[in-house]
């Protein structure tokens, strides 16, 4: 990781400190280095460094208040060698030049660097202005600029963007928009899509708190590029806003579907459980003993109950020969005789 340069922080009212440091820090032992500043901008903030092949490209920024480094300018720094350069760009057309900037974005794409937006002002512009030529674009091998073919009609202006490049969709977000001087509120509220592998870049964009409104058959084409071959995958624009719905929808039914089994298995439960209690009422209905079920008739008829109903005698009285068995004098049951010793 390199940290080049910058503004040290100073409280408001008092003079604006810039630094002339390179720091690296090793992300694999965690720990911190001091690079050369041979040859470099000396201080700059507000720039964009991309990585070109070993090579960071420093771009744009401004050395005090109002000292903007000229695009013509191109500060490299070998990340091996450990030793800085100053190129000199040039231009394709004189008619777009690109101005002074900083607060901009920058990002690498098919060996040109796409650089975006950013700000400009002096000591008599009463705010920040736009950088003169919103969208340019820097071939990093014959370091000429251009302004790539798209369609510019009210693109947006931003500074202290972020800039995220997802194969050849290069999307923009955050920041401010310097077009509104007199605005109370420039803040971006919008994320913007730009088409970076079509003939003539086309861009969208959407809110940042709502989804993107796209006919169903539009897609978002995202290359990805290997060494040797370069494929393309197109991803329906509405895949993103089903997926959430689908989860969404998934969660809902399982937590539907858990709170009915659980309803079910109680009211099955209380069910069970009445069906009991009503059974035992049933057969013990004034709370009195039985035996086996069927009510012992009045002593009148305990003797054609007992022919009609046989007792059934328990292992103790197995042993006498039902002739044996004697009429109890009071209960009428038979018992066995009394053994005499």
């Amino acid at each position: 990781m390199y940290l080049f340069g910058g503004r040290a922080y100073t409280p408001v009212g008092s003079a604006l400190i810039y630094v002339n440091q390179l720091d690296i820090f090793d992300t694999v032992n965690l720990i911190w280095q001091v690079g050369s500043i041979v040859n470099s901008p000396g201080t700059l903030s507000g720039y964009t460094a991309t990585l070109v092949n070993g090579i960071i490209y420093y771009i744009g920024g401004r050395s005090q208040q109002y000292a903007f480094s000229p695009m013509t300018e191109i500060y490299q720094y070998d990340i091996v060698a450990d030793k800085w350069s100053l190129k000199k760009a040039t231009t394709a057309d004189t008619n777009a030049i690109p101005g002074p900037r900083a607060a901009h974005s920058a990002v690498l794409f098919d060996g040109k660097i796409y650089v975006y937006g950013g700000l400009y002002f002096n000591a008599d512009t009463p705010y920040d202005v736009p950088a003169k030529e919103t969208f340019v674009m820097l071939d990093t091998v014959t370091l000429v600029w251009s302004v790539p073919p798209y369609n510019s009609t009210n693109a947006p202006k931003l500074a202290y963007h972020s800039a995220s490049l997802k194969g050849a969709l290069l999307i923009f977000a955050f920041g401010i928009q310097t077009d509104l001087p007199q605005a109370e509120n420039k803040n971006n509220n919008s994320t913007y899509y730009f088409y970076l592998n079509k003939p003539i870049i086309d861009w969208s964009s959407e809110p940042l708190s709502g989804t993107k409104q796209l006919s169903p058959s539009s897609t978002i084409s995202i290359v990805t590029k290997t060494p040797d071959t370069p494929t393309e995958t197109a991803l329906p624009s509405s895949q993103y806003t089903m997926g959430k719905m689908v989860i969404v929808g998934t969660s809902v039914a399982s937590v539907l579907v858990v709170l009915t089994i659980i309803v079910a298995c109680s009211l099955i439960y209380k069910r069970i459980k009445s069906n009991q209690k009503i059974k035992r009422e049933s057969n013990n209905p004034d709370g009195q003993g039985a035996f086996n079920g069927v009510e012992i008739p009045p002593d009148g008829n305990k003797h054609s109950y007992l022919q009609q109903y046989p007792p059934v005698y328990p292992p103790v009285y197995q042993q006498f020969a039902p002739q044996q068995l004697q009429p109890h004098s009071i209960t009428g049951m038979p018992s066995p005789p009394i053994q005499q010793h």
